[in-house]
């Protein structure tokens, strides 16, 4: 709807610009027109006007039947016209379109230059973007909302619709950073976990280390078997209640996260077990 709205709106002012640059003809009396002489007009819409009634001299022209006017230098004086007309707005149009254009990369430049910098410095990890790219590929409409949702009211005036090229450029760049550190950061969490698991399991004596691998194995079958039923009450799961944790089940629960609002990580967290009520 507001895409609509802004393409009406657009349409309009461009009416608009249109209307209001384009000169006043005088309007001549038709009796006058009519009573000024009598004749034919010859093939270039013209004829003689010996006793010069209408004040423009011997020869004149009613081309495109318009009231008797001259040529001056061979172009008809109202095609003349409607072409400087038709070139002017134009060239309006083109103006009002680059100073726009220049004054939204003058705004934003900070995160053009930013995304630009972040990007030749090789800042933005291949692991991190493929997770991004695989979570539009899931479901590319709640990808949408998600990564407008990630856009302020002001940014989303300014920017929409991708109807120039500044717009789409700032657009890529604000959407790619924003989306890029919130993926980043349940990344960076999830690995600083596995850091922690692996240094545990490393100072952990054998003995106990197979009691409780036998423990967080029967914590982990439960935590997930939990979630796929949960996930299958609510329509978003439809594979076997295994307590298997594939890609099936990981790409269900990303999608409720995505539905609800939650923190788009694919993982069995506390947000996930509080939203399904889960219990170990």
């Amino acid at each position: 709807m507001q895409k609509k709205m802004k393409k009406v709106i657009s349409i309009l002012l461009a009416t608009f610009i249109l209307t209001t640059c384009i000169p006043l003809v005088p309007v001549f009396n038709t009796v006058l027109t009519v009573e000024a002489h009598s004749g034919r007009t010859d093939g270039s819409g013209g004829h003689h006007d010996y006793k010069n009634k209408s004040g423009l001299g011997s020869y004149h022209y009613h081309c495109g039947g318009h009231p008797a006017h001259l040529h001056p230098n061979g172009v008809c004086t109202y095609s003349g016209a409607s072409a400087a007309t038709s070139s002017s707005s134009k060239n309006i149009q083109k103006t009002a379109v680059q100073d726009s254009d220049a004054a939204l990369r003058a705004k934003y430049k900070s995160v053009t230059d930013d995304f630009s910098n972040k990007k030749k410095s090789g800042y933005f990890r291949n692991d991190v973007l493929a997770i991004i790219n695989q979570f539009i590929a899931a479901d590319p409409n709640a990808a949408d909302a998600y990564m407008l949702s990630l856009m302020t009211s002001e940014e989303k005036t300014d920017l929409l619709p991708l109807n120039t090229q500044a717009k789409s450029d700032i657009f890529d760049g604000l959407i790619v950073l924003r989306a890029y550190e919130v993926f980043l950061s349940q990344v960076v969490a999830q690995e600083q976990a596995q850091a922690a698991l692996q240094q545990q399991t490393m100072e952990t004596p054998p003995a106990a280390l197979q009691q409780e691998n036998t423990s967080q194995d029967d914590l982990l079958y439960k935590l997930v078997s939990q979630t796929q039923a949960k996930l299958n009450e609510l329509g978003f799961y439809t594979g076997a209640i295994d307590g298997i944790f594939d890609n099936e089940t990981q790409q269900a629960l990303i999608n409720f996260q995505t539905a609800y609002g939650l923190i788009i990580d694919g993982t069995i967290n506390e947000q996930v077990v509080a939203a399904l009520g889960i219990q170990i």
